[in-house]
This record gives structure tokens, sequence and C-alpha cells, in this order.
């Protein structure tokens, strides 16, 4: 057997996902590298070029991609606790970095350029860290697989305790950003839609992502209201039931907190980092699912998804930060997998450059056309479709 082998046999490939927990971290890289000397305004721009540059440095210097955990394999009770752990480790951490982050922010040592460029990485990671992991939190965790559930749910708790917990993580740390309308907007709207023209979060070819991002910022939260109200209706229920409503709750807590301690330069810090956080979110978006159609028959059935229906990535970079969300393909067509079980797929849609170029090149629309429609204009499955009309889809 070789040591490869021999390492992905034992699981402890899976150590690999504890460099997570510094990721929220790097904001306060900033003011701990002013009290070493560092000037503030520079010191400010570091988790941007932590984020977008020396990440992508290390992609480059080690074209890696971690080990694909099989499907079978049965994880004992330490390693599901680790990767458990690391799910609860985000709420502290993100909470550790806001606080530390408004500190600095709110000292007024920044000048305009360093406060927009500090707090658009602040955001950055709030994205990485709040929604990422909140994406997480609603998916594996209120809706665990087969096997999670047999060998016991999040922490190894009951499926209701673990559902519990979880929710009360995941409205917390979507609260951090003013995002609790994701519960709705990702679970009964993307993930049914997919690929057809009923989906926003599904980029149409030739949707700039500018157009993108203001569609959606801009409609996220009419949309998703009127899907969870339509979906409570036919539970006999109302929006006052909704999981919603508690994430905005906390929300509307931090947003005093902030004010009351920092007064208005608190506020407008925690309100720019959600903001920054849900761009980034729809800057992912774009990204993931652009230009890909669901083909619909004659009867308005829709196809199931496939692999060529998200673009994936298999850098170990952002299979650490991102947990795994850049196998894609494998997370649509399986939403109960964990993170730690999604797989690559060799025949899904793969940008050529990485994910943190292409979205440098995306706000350039023509140069991103130009490399996109290339490739899925190529695809055996992608190259003539149709988008599905707005009205009578039904899904497989």
């Amino acid at each position: 057997m070789d040591p490869f082998q021999r390492l992905r046999k034992s699981h402890f490939h899976l150590s690999a996902y504890g460099l997570w927990l510094l990721l929220p971290l790097i904001p306060i890289v900033s003011p701990w590298a002013v009290s070493f000397g560092m000037q503030p305004n520079a010191a400010a721009f570091l988790p941007l070029l932590i984020a977008f540059g020396f990440t992508l440095l290390l992609q480059i210097s080690i074209p890696a991609s971690l080990p694909v955990l099989n499907p079978n394999a049965k994880l004992g009770r330490p390693w599901r606790l680790f990767l458990d752990s690391l799910i609860i480790a985000a709420v502290p951490l993100q909470v550790l970095m806001l606080i530390v982050s408004a500190e600095f922010w709110t000292s007024g040592q920044l000048n305009l350029v360093g406060s927009i460029a500090y707090l658009v990485g602040v955001g950055s990671f709030s994205g990485f860290c709040a929604i990422n992991v909140g994406h997480e939190l609603i998916h594996f965790h209120i809706f665990p697989s087969d096997q999670i559930k047999s060998k016991g749910g999040f922490l190894m708790l009951s499926p209701s305790q673990g559902a519990l917990i979880s929710k009360l993580l995941a409205s917390s740390l979507l609260a951090s950003v003013w995002f609790g309308t994701f519960f709705a907007a990702h679970l009964k709207i993307h993930h049914l839609y997919v690929g057809t023209s009923k989906d926003c979060y599904t980029a149409k070819r030739g949707q700039s992502v500018y157009l993108f991002a203001i569609q959606n910022l801009v409609g996220n939260f009419q949309k998703s209201f009127a899907v969870e109200k339509k979906s409570l209706a036919l539970q006999g229920k109302t929006l006052l039931q909704s999981d919603i409503l508690l994430s905005i709750a906390i929300s509307a807590i931090m947003t005093i907190i902030f004010y009351a301690y920092w007064g208005i330069y608190g506020l407008t810090f925690f309100l720019g980092q959600a903001l920054v956080a849900m761009i980034f979110l729809e800057w992912m978006n774009y990204l993931q699912h652009y230009g890909i159609v669901r083909i619909q028959d004659s009867s308005g059935r829709i196809e199931p998804v496939r692999e060529w229906h998200a673009w994936n990535e298999k850098s170990w970079t952002s299979q650490i930060y991102l947990l795994n969300l850049l196998r894609h393909s494998d997370h649509h067509m399986n939403p109960d997998k964990p993170f730690y079980y999604l797989s690559d797929s060799p025949v899904a849609l793969a940008y050529p450059y990485p994910y943190t170029i292409m979205m440098a090149m995306s706000l350039i629309p023509p140069l991103f056309y130009s490399v996109t429609h290339r490739i899925l204009d190529s695809h055996p499955r992608l190259g003539k479709a149709q988008y599905a009309p707005q009205n009578n889809t039904k899904q497989t």
C-alpha cells in the first residue's frame, strides 16, 4: 500500500479541514500588525491580499486537490466530532472577528481608502464564514443523510436535538450578515429550480455579474418571503412561524449592540460588512451556475440535476476555506451530503483558471464571455440547450 492510499484509508487528510479555523481570524491580522508598527492604512489591505493574493499564489504553487472521501466510508466518533466542531467554532469566531474588526475600523486610524479596503476584506471573510457555514448547517445538519442519521446527528445527538442546535447556529451566523432570508431563497428556490428561468440565482448566458448582483440584492427579500409564505401556507402555518424571523430578530439585536457600543460608525461597519458578504455570495452564485441550463421537455418536466449543471474547482485551498462548496455538482445532486463527503466530477464544467482569476475576469463581461461561452458551446449537453419557460415547470 502506497503512503497516499494509507493516508486516505486512515482519513487523516480530514485534519486539513482544521486549517479552516484560521480563516475568520485573518481580518484580525490587521490590528495585530498595527500593534507591531505597521502603518494602519497599509494593514487595512492585508485581509484582501491574503484572501485573493496569497491564497492564489498557494493555489498556483501547489496545484493539488484534497483526496475524496469514499461515500461508503464509516467515520468514527472522533472524526465526526472534529468535523462538527469546525462548524460550531464558526459562531464564536465570527463574533470575535466582527468585534475586533469593528474596534479597529472605528478607531479613527484609517483614512477613506483604508476604511473601504478593510470593510470589503471583513465582509468577504464574513461571506466565507457566516454564509458558507450557515449554508452547510441548513443542508447537512437539518437534513442529514441516512448514514449520518444512523450514527447520530449533529454532535452525535438525536436528529431532533441536532436540528434544533443547527437551526440556532445557522440563524446566528446568517444574522451576522442580515441574511436570514437565505433559508428560503437557497432551499426553496435555488435547489429546486437551478438551471431554469425560475431560479434567479442561476445567471443567464450573457447576463453580466453587475446586473445579476443588482437583481438578486434587490429581489432577494421579496422573493424569499413570497416563497416562504406559500410554503408555510401549505403546512397551515403563517410567516410568524418562519425560521427567517429568528435570524432577523438576532440581526436586529446585533445591529443595536454595534450602534450602542460604537455609535453611527459601528452601525455603518456592521451593515457595510453584511452588504459586502451578500455581494460576495451573489458573485459566487454567478460563477457557480453561469449559463447552465436544465432541459425541459414538451410536457414541462425538467431533467434531474446533472454533473454539468454547475462549475467546479479542485483546488485544495478552496476545498478548505469554502468547505468543498466548489465540488458544487455533487452538492446539487446530493444536497444531504456533508461537506467532507462531497466529491469531484470528471464531467463537470470547469473554468480554465482559478476562481479568483475568474472573479476578476467577470468584472470585464466581454472577456468573461469569451472564455465561458467557448466552454459552454463545446459541451455535448449544454451547447444547444434553451432556458425552460417561466410557467408550467415540473420537476423530475
